[in-house]
């Protein structure tokens, strides 16, 4: 089974080359490399054409120049180039372990047509601190935690995320789970690999959770609104358990957008969690609740800032 992998390149001059070699260095026999560069201007466009040269003999490559658009849509000209049925997005910065495509494209053939393979990775810090991060398997619940595995983790079947539209351009956050959300209310199967096979660099610079963190925790409220509103709209297995993790989640990440911009944090709520009541335990100090239950949100946030005993523990 071909697969074929699409590699986003902007600006990666660093860290592209080691890339592209873990896609060639791919133990599955049949594997395409899709190089697309996104508009660099860095020195990102000789190396990946250098090194594209160098590996021709042993995988076709194929490179495409675009004018800058961002990662999405440099995923999805990659996507409409290929006639593969299974599609390994890998970040230009992350890299493959040798058996990943191979283990992956053998629990296809053991499930059947399967819309996305969430697979474990290994976090790696520039100080080289590294954390293996492991999917979960139920799907809605990986979803309402973040834990359907990662962009270059992953195994998306081409036609499963054509059928739901493709990455949305639009999103700098929440991408790769927004899309497996799409895929799963399309209809589309879920399966995980445990195994930890794929390296994702954190970067101390250049980084959305660095240059745009309030957008991103709105944008992680935004994603398991949507979710929440799914699981009840369809009476999922599950349901209130998921629906009570979701809500306490939602909660804390407005919480930490509420230590920056409470007016935003407060909007956040109303339009998410407008009946929300936390109970202590799971991040909320019961003087938190206290506090919460006698004036409202704005009056806990506001003794909060006040009160290191009201301040909002992370997730």
């Amino acid at each position: 089974m071909l697969v074929a992998v699409v590699i986003p390149c902007f600006n990666v001059a660093p860290y592209v080359e080691r890339a592209i070699r873990s896609a060639c260095e791919q133990t599955h026999p049949e594997v395409e490399v899709i190089l697309v560069d996104d508009g660099s201007s860095d020195g990102t466009r000789a190396i990946i054409e250098r090194v594209a040269a160098e590996c021709s003999s042993s995988r076709p490559m194929r490179i495409m120049l675009r004018e800058h658009g961002g990662a999405c849509a440099a995923r999805n000209a990659g996507l409409g180039v290929t006639s593969a049925p299974y599609i390994q997005f890998l970040d230009a910065d992350d890299m493959l372990l040798p058996g990943k495509i191979a283990g992956q494209v053998r629990l296809v053939q053991a499930n059947g047509d399967v819309g996305v393979i969430a697979g474990g990775y290994r976090n790696r810090w520039d100080d080289d601190r590294t954390l293996d991060v492991h999917p979960v398997g139920d799907a809605w619940t990986a979803l309402v935690r973040g834990s359907a595995g990662t962009t270059s983790a992953n195994l998306w079947s081409r036609e499963a995320v054509l059928a739901a539209g493709g990455w949305d351009e639009r999103l700098a956050s929440s991408q790769d789970h927004e899309l497996i959300f799409r895929m799963l209310r399309n209809g589309s199967d879920y399966a995980i690999d445990e195994r930890v096979e794929t390296i994702i660099l954190k970067r101390s610079s250049l980084s959305i959770s660095r240059t745009d963190p309030l957008g991103n925790w709105e944008r992680y409220v935004q994603l398991r609104s949507a979710i929440r509103n799914h699981v009840v709209g369809r009476h999922l297995h599950h349901q209130e358990g998921l629906v009570a993790e979701v809500d306490r989640l939602m909660f804390g990440a407005i919480r930490i957008i509420a230590r920056n911009d409470r007016a935003r944090a407060e909007r956040l709520l109303l339009t998410h969690l407008p009946t929300y009541v936390p109970t202590p335990g799971a991040g909320i100090s019961k003087a938190y609740a206290i506090v919460h239950r006698l004036t409202g949100f704005v009056g806990a946030e506001r003794a909060a800032a006040a009160w290191n005993i009201l301040r909002p523990t992370h997730r």
